[in-house]
């Protein structure tokens, strides 16, 4: 090795077991002992450099918590006819504009690169939509009527300003419908909607034992009036709703659907064991009810309101809307809501009777909460 090192130049220098190689100036790029390494191994010969196995202790392989819930959202989406997309982490400040930041907000302290690879990836991404909204663009332009995507990603937010200490990599599932659902054997082309988004929403949550609530949205890339924030036990874990229309015209879409969730949170929120209950031995029953309300009442609101009547009557199990109408033969302020109610319980079968004064509870709490009255 000291030949070797000699023939190339270096100067060899021995201090007991350690060994000083001063390196000439004309070869900067050897700046490390594993440099000195590489260089006696390629003089060498590698073939000549006999072959060893790595030591040391062997564990079981497993999944952690967070791989299995990405496993589990991976195939939720899949299995709905989703595609997971890849998109770079690097972006340009610029498509960030499009997101209606006010000045000074948080997503516009962008984290700059050292060595961008261009000037369109010049620093890191805070948030997903534009990189969705790029997948979305590029589709669209190439004639493909629409699609949902989704994708596994981080997002960088710098914890002070200027930097530091190392930025918080926050991981998030984003989730976008654009242009239309294709023509199939079971319904006629038509536009993705918000309901698409929820729909996939629940299918998540249900699946990982979470319950959510929906609480109307107040961010700027989304619509005001068709967005909602997504909370699990008061602390919210994403949003879901229709792009805000200048938004959209920004990357080139027309009517599209945007969703997230944060990964961190739903592992908070993920039960640690899973809960299952007997299939009923005696028939549930169901009945529907048709409430007139103002127009401002959110549905969510109503759901709430019976979920704590339930926690009086066990037998009340679930309530769902079905239907909301608003139009001819109901008030111009008014709309009509639909809600389906469903009995059930494990020793007996139920009566009229019993089944009756919960729905008279249910009336009696909605008309209290938000002055509802049943539809004539």
């Amino acid at each position: 090795m000291r030949d070797l090192f000699r023939n190339l130049g270096f100067t060899v220098t021995l201090e007991g077991a350690e060994w000083a190689v001063n390196v000439p100036s004309r070869r900067p790029d050897i700046s490390l002992q594993a440099d000195l390494v590489e260089e006696i191994a390629r003089l060498y010969g590698y073939d000549n450099i006999p072959s060893t196995l790595p030591t040391g202790p062997v564990t079981t392989a497993a999944r952690d918590a967070r791989q299995r819930l990405l496993e589990h959202v991976r195939n939720a989406l899949v299995t709905r006819g989703m595609y997971e997309v890849r998109t770079y982490a690097f972006t340009s400040p610029e498509v960030y504009e499009a997101l209606g930041l006010e000045e000074g907000h948080p997503l516009r302290k962008m984290i700059p690169l050292a060595y961008p690879m261009s000037d369109e990836r010049r620093v890191l991404r805070t948030h997903m939509l534009p990189s969705l909204g790029e997948v979305a663009r590029h589709n669209l332009s190439h004639r493909v009527d629409g699609g949902a995507i989704f994708e596994f990603g981080r997002c960088y937010e710098a914890r002070e300003w200027p930097i530091q200490t190392q930025p918080r990599e926050r991981e998030v599932i984003a989730m976008m419908w654009f242009g239309s659902v294709p023509d199939s054997l079971y319904e006629r082309a038509r536009a993705y909607d918000f309901f698409d988004a929820k729909g996939a929403i629940e299918q998540l949550v249900t699946g990982l034992g979470i319950a959510v609530q929906y609480e109307r949205a107040q961010v700027s890339w989304l619509h005001p009036g068709r967005s909602a924030a997504i909370s699990s036990n008061g602390v919210v874990i994403g949003y879901v709703g229709e792009i805000h229309p200048s938004t959209a015209a920004a990357y080139d879409l027309q009517t599209s659907v945007y969703a997230e969730l944060d990964v961190e949170m739903l592992l908070q929120q993920r039960p640690g064991a899973a809960t299952v209950e007997a299939l009923p031995r005696f028939p549930g029953a169901r009945r529907d009810l048709a409430l007139l309300v103002n127009k401002d009442v959110l549905v969510g609101q109503m759901l709430n309101e019976i979920s704590k009547v339930s926690q009086v009557h066990e037998i009340l199990r679930s309530a769902r809307v079905f239907d909301v109408y608003a139009g001819q033969g109901v008030a111009a302020d008014q709309k009509s809501v639909a809600l389906a109610l469903h009995f059930g319980a494990n020793e007996r079968t139920l009566t009229d009777a019993e089944m009756e004064e919960v729905v008279q509870d249910v009336i009696a709490s909605l008309q209290d909460k938000f002055d509802a009255r049943l539809r004539a």
